[in-house]
């Protein structure tokens, strides 16, 4: 229908607007830059696993507080890594 094909449209005037923005263009660039980056993936997965485990363990109750730093620890190294830190930003 004509109402249907006008927010199709809109849709993808939006999204091609959001596209040519220079803070998309960023994004876009950080993002990339972290993804190409083989140890910083390395790194992402491990502080996943370890803040999976942490999750489950203290569902259960058994984390402790050395824990749990440990995991704020990791995040921090993580996000001290320059590439990670500007795809944050």
């Amino acid at each position: 229908s004509l109402e249907t094909q006008s927010v199709d449209d809109l849709g993808r005037e939006l999204g091609d607007a959001i596209a040519s923005l220079p803070e998309y263009q960023a994004f876009e660039e950080a993002k990339a830059a972290v993804q190409e980056d083989e140890e910083l993936q390395e790194q992402i997965e491990s502080f996943e696993q370890q803040r999976q485990d942490f999750m489950v363990r203290q569902q259960v109750g058994e984390a402790d507080q050395e824990e749990l730093e440990s995991v704020q620890q990791a995040q921090e190294e993580l996000h001290s890594n320059p590439k990670m830190a500007e795809f944050l930003e």
